[in-house]
């Protein structure tokens, strides 16, 4: 089941609070079919969005951030054509799937992990 409406990001504590406009599945992450795992990491961008997340468990990291990081690993030439694709493709995708939180308005998103996932995006990775 998707929620949207709701979201987490940072409050004025220092700590994750629930606001409006995140999309999240309450699903929990451990509960993808192989089919949704292999279809997650079908697509070599998204592969490497979760390589660059997985290093940062928790952490939030912003659009910018994550788009810079594509761009010094050979992706694409164009940070704008990086972005357009994480915040209309990529990004919602992941996080229908419930393997991240995603604040559009803010521009961020955090890994929420996923055993399984992470498992297989390492099988894959030694075989890239």
């Amino acid at each position: 089941m998707v929620v949207t409406g709701k979201s987490l990001c940072m409050s004025d504590t220092g700590g994750w609070s629930q606001t409006p406009e995140l999309t999240q599945n309450t699903n929990t992450n451990d509960s993808l079919s192989v089919s949704e795992q292999c279809e997650l990491l079908a697509d070599n961008r998204r592969r490497a969005i979760l390589r660059y997340l997985t290093a940062r468990p928790g952490e939030p990291v912003g659009i910018d951030e994550l788009a810079d990081f594509l761009l010094a690993h050979g992706e694409e030439a164009d940070q704008q054509n990086i972005i357009i694709s994480l915040q209309h493709g990529h990004l919602p995708k992941l996080a229908d799937a419930g393997v991240i939180t995603y604040q559009r308005d803010q521009r961020q998103l955090m890994y929420r992990g996923s055993r399984e996932l992470g498992q297989l995006l390492d099988f894959l990775e030694n075989r890239d």
